[in-house]
């Protein structure tokens, strides 16, 4: 059950996750582009954004990444305003989720159910735990400098010439961002959070 409850959680986190963006750069780029790149545009598939590599992260560690809609950085200030959004999109993801465990449903950080309820309820409450800690370490991922992150987004709007040093070194972030994965760091991070946040 908890499987399938983050299996879920996990394709829902990285579906709002990107889908404010890819909808966000369809306007700017309809209102601001040039009409030569408004013919190309295909419809926004939700069903794109759900990398199932970073699904298996999310499952396993609790900590994953989507696939990003495919963005032209042409423009510093669309990019500002697209990391931007991915980010906020996490968080308020996470701050939303932990209200209605926190607030809705009483619980605490240790998400100890007393007493028997029914398959539905607790699948629920796995949903919703997952949901939580799935979106603030798909926040934390996007704080790394990774190509696909929203981070790189932000050095390409502010910092370019960085921007062209990330995409050099952007295997040896990876091998440090799996690195920390791995020996539980991130885990560690996301669990923090998320207990400050429940108590």
């Amino acid at each position: 059950m908890l499987l399938v409850a983050s299996l879920c959680a996990g394709v829902f986190v990285m579906i709002l996750h990107e889908l404010p963006k890819a909808i966000l750069y369809r306007r700017l780029k309809h209102r601001y582009g040039k009409d030569e790149d408004k013919k190309f545009e295909n419809r926004i598939n939700p069903v794109h954004f759900v990398d199932p590599i970073g699904l298996i992260f999310c499952v396993i560690y609790g900590i994953g990444f989507s696939k990003p809609y495919y963005y032209r950085m042409k423009e510093k200030k669309w990019n500002q305003w697209l990391g931007i959004t991915g980010l906020l999109s996490l968080l308020l993801q996470f701050i939303i989720v932990v209200a209605i465990l926190k607030f809705g449903f009483h619980m605490n950080s240790s998400l100890t159910l007393y007493g028997e309820f029914s398959i539905s309820y607790e699948f629920l409450m796995y949903f919703l735990s997952s949901y939580a800690i799935i979106s603030i370490g798909m926040l934390i991922t996007n704080l790394f400098p990774l190509i696909s992150s929203d981070m790189s987004l932000l050095v390409a709007a502010n910092q370019p010439i960085k921007f062209v040093t990330l995409l050099r070194n952007d295997y040896v972030i990876k091998m440090a961002w799996m690195f920390l994965l791995l020996i539980g760091t991130m885990t560690s991070m996301c669990n923090a959070v998320f207990d400050i946040f429940m108590r």
